[in-house]
């Protein structure tokens, strides 16, 4: 694999059970071992999941959002997606 580039930065994310998360985090660790600087790598997840305990020890850069997931089914709590999904993308 090619090392990379200067001024190479990623985005990771992964958010809910730690089988989104870990799998996030180890595209992460293989960007660091083929020469990416940690600190240009940044995770996105939620408030809520296990992302909050997993990612903080690995030293990168995080960023967490207060959303929840959709129901597949028609349900009153598909409600609660609105006002965090507007908070979100502010």
């Amino acid at each position: 694999m090619i090392p990379a580039a200067p001024g190479f930065s990623a985005v990771v994310t992964g958010g809910g059970t730690s089988g989104h998360v870990l799998p996030a985090l180890a595209i992460a660790d293989a960007l660091v071992e083929h020469g990416c600087d940690r600190a240009a790598i940044h995770y996105v997840g939620t408030r809520r999941g296990i992302e909050t305990t997993l990612v903080p020890p690995t030293g990168y850069p995080a960023t967490y959002l207060d959303v929840v997931g959709l129901q597949r089914s028609i349900t009153t709590r598909n409600l609660a997606v609105t006002p965090k999904l507007v908070r979100s993308v502010r």
